[in-house]
């Protein structure tokens, strides 16, 4: 009798292995809140930053200030460097004539306090409010505005003619005296770093708001209205300390931020009137790829 044969074993497939792709841009929860903060300065509720590094104190400060209204003058020239908590602000008649780059902290939001009581900050969100200051009915002349690098504009002499060429936007201003201009600043590669306030600092790559009124009716000029929101780190000597151990919540940066704000609008950084936060409402959608569906609620009441 022939030997009963052996039931073959059923043949094993390679076992296939499970790849996992992971969404490195994906916005969450402290970063939508981070991203409220760029968009919307005035109004956002206040969180932690992207930033990297020790964590400080985030505090938001206002400040109002007008240039031009001094007889014969029809342009106003300002630039903010939020990163260093500075600014230059210029008034005179258009023309040919040069104008001075002196960066002091006179007209910044937060300035005298962050100099008494900071160590070190940086900006996690700042925003200018333009209001020409003219009658409706005799408002003349043209807005030119823009992020730039704070490379092309060191201190030192130059011409209202050559910062209207570093401009990228401009609106007329009988428009922004009916519905204010806002402006609000991107950061560059270096403002995510810690500024002293005591010595100075590189600002190669920091970035800076550009505004350049020409045309406007004599002695008239134009209103601000800054709004910053600062981390800062305080003196040891107030007694009050940051744990330098803290480092952020969000797996963002500021880049991935920045990206999905240009990416739901080109234009965040600027608007007329009062805009819809749509932007700001669709990075907060955006938190929920990144497995945080529990928070939505929590982040649409920040966001809307």
């Amino acid at each position: 009798m022939a030997p009963a044969k052996k039931a073959r074993r059923a043949r094993k497939s390679p076992k296939q292995k499970t790849i996992r792709v992971v969404k490195s841009d994906a916005v969450d929860y402290h970063g939508a809140l981070a991203a409220r903060m760029f968009y919307d300065p005035c109004g956002a509720d206040l969180g932690e930053t992207v930033y990297p590094g020790d964590r400080g104190y985030v505090s938001r400060f206002v400040q109002n200030v007008s240039a031009g209204a001094a007889a014969s003058q029809t342009v106003v020239a300002c630039i903010f460097k939020p990163g260093n908590g500075v600014g230059s602000i210029n008034a005179g008649a258009f023309g040919p004539s040069t104008l001075t780059l002196a960066y002091g902290n006179n007209s910044m939001p937060g300035a005298g306090f962050l100099v008494a009581n900071a160590n070190k900050f940086r900006c996690a969100g700042y925003c200018v409010t333009v209001r020409p200051i003219a009658s409706p009915n005799v408002c003349t002349g043209t807005i030119h505005f823009g992020v730039v690098s704070a490379s092309a504009l060191a201190s030192g002499t130059t011409t209202y003619d050559t910062l209207i060429s570093y401009c990228t936007e401009s609106v007329a201003a009988s428009t922004a005296l009916m519905q204010p201009l806002d402006v609000k600043w991107s950061p560059g590669t270096f403002d995510d770093r810690y500024s002293p306030t005591t010595t100075a600092d590189d600002d190669t790559d920091r970035n800076v708001i550009l505004i350049c009124a020409t045309g406007l009716p004599a002695a008239t000029g134009l209103q601000f209205r800054m709004t910053a929101i600062y981390e800062w780190v305080p003196f040891i000597s107030l007694g009050i300390v940051n744990d330098s151990t803290q480092v952020k919540s969000s797996v963002c940066d500021k880049e991935c931020i920045l990206r999905e704000l240009k990416r739901k609008d080109i234009n965040w950084w600027w608007s007329l009137g009062r805009k819809t936060l749509k932007v700001a409402s669709a990075v907060a959608t955006s938190a929920a790829t990144a497995g945080l569906p529990g928070v939505m609620g929590t982040v649409m009441n920040f966001i809307k």
